[in-house]
């Protein structure tokens, strides 16, 4: 770090706890609220995931190339700039009158996240010392925890109290608080001028491809393409565009290099993890559509249900870690999607007339999945990658992760859409459809985290330093 002494260890971590908690929480709160938000904007169940998703697309398309960014620039400028745009798009978000204005305000606040999250493990790295640079990253993987927990039952307490507005007003005291402590804490001066900045052909590549699947996915939905036809040349070409990228991997200064790519095994686990993701993602989405329309639960009953798994998650990341230290990360990676498999099942049959204890047994096995799953499956990609790109593996792994967020959410809007009343109004949702659709949703989550099973159980043990 350039100009001056570096600022108070405990002073930058808690800037760094505070900045992911609020990025995960937004992730999180949201969901809880999605009934309320449909039924107001006279959306339908299917089309409410773009407010989810409009959110994560941003984060999932520019992730890595942010990351880059932030190793070559000014990063109290970059968590400043960050920070600001997430706040704005805040106060839009709250403010939108319909539809169309929450998820362009969405996709924003998504933006402004991407600076955030591409600044954090930077701020870890230029501003502490090796010493303390583990807590740091700590700090990251408690943020996220944190939210989890805390993001449905504030969502849902907000949106009982109030109304869905709140969740994203509850962003400005924070987010404020986070822009004074930047401007003490970090630093005026760092980075590494004259570094140029990441490919921007291959970001343009990567975003327009994902946009293309995106818009083509949701034109099936929710009937906003004039036909079958431009759907599919829209999933077609975006999926043509993604592979264009790969290829980008041949210039100078690539997002992905192609020898990372190249291997065998860590595509494998990569598509995996990718699978696993969206498995989660999806049944996630649909959940609190089921327990409200269905089991007729509060937002705030149905956020503190949903924490509780979220309190299981990460009490099964500990153990989760020593596990994959002692015995590779192949077992526990596998048992995730065994017990995804499970829970799968379990909601694929679940009725109103077994009760609350048959959802908390069902939800209490997929928070001990998720917890494995999160420290198993991204530790395996980083375990797979050639050493020299093991760093690039790790920046991938938190792509893949949003990435299979954003592609859950959009299938299941489609399967919902198939099995139940998807392109119905909530406000005139049938009960029976809800359930057909998450019924059918659950079971699509079963197929998926099956053949991310398979996937896990052909790449064998992780291969010894001198196998490599």
């Amino acid at each position: 770090m350039d100009g001056g002494h570096r600022p108070a260890v405990g002073a930058v971590m808690a800037l760094i706890l505070l900045a992911t908690i609020v990025d995960g929480m937004d992730s999180s709160i949201v969901n809880v609220v999605l009934p309320a938000i449909s039924e107001d904007l006279g959306m339908s169940v299917s089309s409410s995931a773009l407010v989810s998703v409009a959110y994560l697309v941003p984060i999932a398309g520019l992730c890595l190339a942010f990351s880059k960014l932030a190793e070559r620039v000014n990063v109290r400028r970059m968590f400043l700039a960050g920070t600001t745009v997430f706040l704005i798009a805040s106060v839009g978000c709250a403010a939108s009158p319909n539809e169309e204005s929450l998820v362009l305000m969405r996709f924003v606040q998504g933006i402004g996240a991407t600076f955030m999250v591409a600044s954090t493990p930077i701020m870890v790295v230029r501003l502490l010392d090796e010493d303390h640079r583990g807590r740091g990253m700590g700090c990251i993987a408690a943020g996220s925890g944190i939210s989890v927990i805390i993001g449905p039952t504030v969502g849902g307490i907000l949106g009982d109290l109030f109304s869905w507005h709140a969740v994203f007003l509850i962003n400005i005291p924070i987010c404020a608080l986070i822009v004074l402590a930047t401007l003490v804490i970090l630093p005026k001066t760092d980075g590494e001028p004259g570094r140029r900045f990441p490919d921007v052909p291959s970001v343009a590549l990567m975003f327009a491809g994902m946009g293309l699947v995106m818009m083509g996915l949701y034109g099936f939905t929710e009937s906003i393409l004039p036909d079958t036809v431009t759907v599919a040349v829209c999933v077609i070409g975006g999926v043509l565009i993604l592979g264009s990228f790969i290829v980008s991997g041949r210039s100078k200064d690539p997002l992905v290099h192609l020898e990372l790519l190249r291997s065998r095994r860590f595509t494998i686990v990569t598509l995996v993890f990718l699978l696993s993701t969206m498995a989660g993602a999806g049944v996630m989405y649909v959940l609190p559509f089921y327990m409200q329309s269905v089991q007729g639960l509060t937002a705030a009953e149905t956020g503190m249900i949903l924490a509780g798994a979220s309190i299981i998650t990460v009490i099964a990341t500990v153990p989760t870690g020593r596990w994959c230290d002692s015995r590779g990360c192949r077992t526990p990676a596998s048992v995730s999607l065994v017990l995804r498999m499970v829970f799968a099942a379990m909601l694929g049959y679940i009725d109103p007339s077994l009760g609350m204890a048959y959802l908390a047994v069902a939800l209490a096995i997929l928070g001990i999945s998720f917890g494995i799953s999160g420290t198993s499956q991204s530790t395996r990609m980083v375990e797979e990658s050639p050493e020299e790109y093991a760093g690039e593996a790790g920046s991938m792994a938190m792509t893949v992760n949003y990435v299979g967020y954003a592609l859950g959410l959009a299938l299941f809007a489609i399967v919902f859409s198939l099995f139940g009343a998807g392109t119905v109004d909530v406000a005139s949702m049938d009960v029976s459809d809800c359930l057909n659709g998450f019924h059918g949703s659950c079971w699509f989550s079963l197929i998926l985290s099956a053949l991310a099973l398979v996937g896990s159980l052909a790449v064998g043990r992780v291969r010894t330093a001198e196998g490599k």
